[in-house]
Order: C-alpha cells, then structure tokens, then sequence
C-alpha cells in the first residue's frame, strides 16, 4: 500500500512539472522532429530531481540535434528499471531508473540525431547517432606546370587533404584563352574524355595537347569550392627539323624547322646551298638522309627529322676543253659525238670542245602534272640541256583543276621568271628549277 502510494505521488509530481506548477524550473518542450538548437537536460523517466538542473519534456520520437548543442539525460526516481545510452551502436550509459543521481553529457557533433522509443516501467533505451564530418583543407594538383607537343599527354595528379576527409570528391575545368588547346580524359589511352565541372572521385587524369596555346587547368574540392589547385599547360606545335651537312664542303649552316601548313602537311622548300664548294667543285643538288635529292627550290612534303648533305660536281664552262684540229688541213674540227657522263654533264668525244649541258627538273606538284622537252614530241621531267637551248613545258591539269602559274627558277635562287603565257624559256648556264602550280576550278 505504500508502494502504490509513492507511485501516485511520482504521478502527481510529473503532471507538476509539466504544466509548470514546480516552482523554479525552466521547461522548454521539444515536438516530435523538431530541431534541437539550445543546452537542454532530458528527463529519461517518470521523475527527476528538480533542485540542480534544468529539466524539459521530451516526447519519443527522433530529433536532430545542432552541432555544438550539449544535451544531459538523467533519470528520474521510480517507473523505469534500468536507462542505457547508446552512441553510434554502441552503449555508452546504463544505470539503474531509480539513480537518479546518475547522468550522461553528450555534445552533439555535425549531422547528430537522438532517436528515442520512449521509456517503460522495464527500460528506456536512447539511440544516439552522429557523422563526424572531416572537412577538406586543401588540395594539391601536380605538375604545376607542363610543356606538350600537340598529340602528347602529360598525368596529371590532385591530392585532397586530409587523406580522411569526408568528401574527396573534386571537379576539373579547361580555362584561358586557348582552353580548347588541351582536353583531359580519365584513361591513360585517352579514349574517355572527362566531364568536366562535374563532381567525381577521379583524382589522376590525363591532358592531351589537341592545338598549340596555352591553358589552365583547375581542380576545385567539391565539399570547398575555396580549395583548388591549377596546372599551367603550354602545348606547342609539332615541328620537324632539317639539318644541313657541307660534305666534302666546309662552313656551316644553320638548321631548319619546318611546322604543318594550312592543309596539316610539313611542306619544305629546299634552300640554297651556303657552304665553300671544295676547290674544283659547284653545288649539285642536296641528298637526303632518306636517300632522296632534293633540288634547290623544289617543295618536299617531309614527315620526320632530315638530314640534307651537300652534292658536289666538277665546275665546267665552255671551250674548257680546248680545240682538236684535224691534221689534213681540213675545216679544223672533226665530228662531234656528246654522251652523258657520271656527273650529269655531256663528255666530249669528237674534233672540239662542246659545250657543258645543265640540268633543268620539274618541282612536286598538286593539282595536275606536267613534261618538259625540247620539241612538242619529247616528254620527262629531268633533262640535261646545252645552255641557249629552248626548253618547253606541257602542263596538264586534273579534273576539279586549272593552270594557276609556270615559273622557272636558277638553282642558287638568285633569280625566278614567269613564263606562264609563253611555257617555255632558253636554258641559262645553271640548273634550272621549274614550279607548275594548280588551282581549283571556281
């Protein structure tokens, strides 16, 4: 009966204290759901002890709870056997429902919730939870700095700090002038381009150099847009080399860089010879390190690094080789028989000295193609021929096309003539160059 008795009485105190008849107290009620954003007690059960804390009814239910906020549970004398406080699953409190003088202090972390079921003459079980969130502190991006050929790629690396942070995630972006001078993709093969300002947990990506300029690019933190990192990239055109070598001349010359035109090809025209020809010797033509020759003046699509080593022939002029008189007395001279020799010049066989011919070669065309002769009957694109002699050029064009120019040039590049009207020209005393261009009908 007096068990029964004191029970009323705890009945009695706690309708008290809700409707805030218990003098000196300080209730805050919480709903269902609602956020938690002040220091509060909680009373666990039926009763407290009201004398050294600040008590609030708390209804069951989940709440989130502020970070920062400090939240005591202490239990009150009777109803309930045994209070046990669980953290993250883990059970942090218990003591018995009549302790009244036994608590527990949690201060809530980011994204902090109690769930409680309620309490019972048997138990009240609290369910704490929380996400310890680590934030980002920085983040690194190497290199700082690339230099690529357009068609190379360079790894690019982003470290996010701390190694724990919650969210790693980042996003990368292209910026600057010549942002479309290089695109990232995630595979080292390059065949996956990357989305760009778009959050993902790829932290090594691959640029490719796609045109020559500079660009910028940038990883951000997606948890801290005010944590990036930046890589300036400089791409730069693919270029070939052309090396000159005076064989058995002497000097020097410096190289050549040959860069893609227009139309994507490394076109070359071939320079002038600037070396001291060896004593005896004149500049013949170039032959390249890809056993091909290259005539001075002549355009030549190269597809790597060359090496061009200068030619040498004897140097020749009329009347060097004297007069061969006949011993009868006759006209002096007997007949004359010319063939070619090693060096591309005209031997003399016969009674006096002929003349030295010189070679007169087309240039590599597009468009069209086109013969060089000496009459409308004859037809080749390399011939030796005696200076003071006619030479004709025959031009024919492809389909889609139409004669733009015939010009003709000296060897050394000392001189050039139009002779598109006339398509022929007299041969000088020098290699001869010809240039037949076309160009698109319309």
């Amino acid at each position: 009966m007096k068990q029964r008795g004191m029970k009323i009485l705890a009945m009695l105190l706690t309708l008290a204290m809700v409707v805030g008849l218990f003098p000196g107290m300080n209730m805050t009620a919480y709903a269902a759901g609602e956020d938690i954003t002040s220091n509060i007690t909680i009373r666990v059960s039926s009763s407290c002890k009201s004398d050294d804390y600040t008590v609030s009814s708390y209804d069951k239910g989940e709440y989130t709870v502020k970070e920062g906020v400090v939240v005591t549970f202490r239990c009150g004398k009777w109803f309930t056997d045994a209070v046990t406080i669980y953290l993250n699953g883990t059970a942090v409190a218990t003591w018995p429902g009549y302790d009244y003088n036994s608590k527990y202090v949690w201060t809530a972390k980011k994204d902090a919730k109690i769930n409680w079921a309620g309490y019972s003459q048997s138990s009240a079980n609290i369910y704490l939870t929380e996400t310890s969130t680590v934030d980002v502190t920085g983040i690194t991006l190497a290199p700082a700095t690339a230099d690529m050929t357009v068609g190379g790629t360079q790894t690019l690396t982003a470290t996010v700090e701390p190694v724990n942070a919650t969210d790693k995630t980042v996003k990368w972006s292209v910026s600057g002038t010549n942002a479309g001078a290089v695109k990232l993709y995630s595979d080292a093969a390059c065949t996956a381009p990357l989305a760009l300002n778009t959050a993902i947990d790829t932290l090594t990506v691959y640029a490719k150099g796609t045109a020559a300029g500079s660009a910028t690019v940038t990883v951000t933190s997606n948890a801290d847009a005010t944590k990036s990192a930046s890589c300036a990239v400089t791409v730069s055109a693919v270029t070939y080399t052309v090396t000159y070598d005076p064989g058995r001349g002497s000097g020097t010359m410096e190289p050549t860089t040959v860069s893609k035109n227009a139309a994507e090809k490394y076109m070359y025209t071939v320079e002038s010879c600037g070396f001291t020809a060896p004593d005896g010797k004149t500049f013949d033509f170039w032959k390249g390190s890809d056993d091909k020759e290259y005539r001075v003046g002549g355009e030549y699509e190269l597809t790597g690094d060359i090496t061009l080593t200068a030619q040498w022939k004897e140097e020749k002029k009329p009347g060097d080789s004297g007069e061969k008189k006949t011993s009868d007395g006759g006209s002096g001279f007997d007949l004359v028989f010319n063939i070619p020799g090693e060096d591309n010049s005209w031997e003399y066989v016969g009674g006096y000295a002929p003349q030295q011919a010189y070679r007169v070669s087309l240039a590599p065309m597009q468009g069209g193609s086109a013969a060089l002769g000496l009459t409308t009957g004859d037809s080749g694109t390399q011939m030796n021929v005696y200076p003071s002699t006619t030479v004709f050029v025959f031009p024919n064009a492809e389909q889609g096309y139409t004669l733009d120019k015939i010009v003709w040039s000296l060897i050394d590049g000392s001189a050039s003539y139009d002779i598109t009207e006339a398509k022929n020209f007299v041969m000088p005393a020098m290699d001869v160059v010809v240039y037949v261009t076309f160009r698109p009908v319309g």
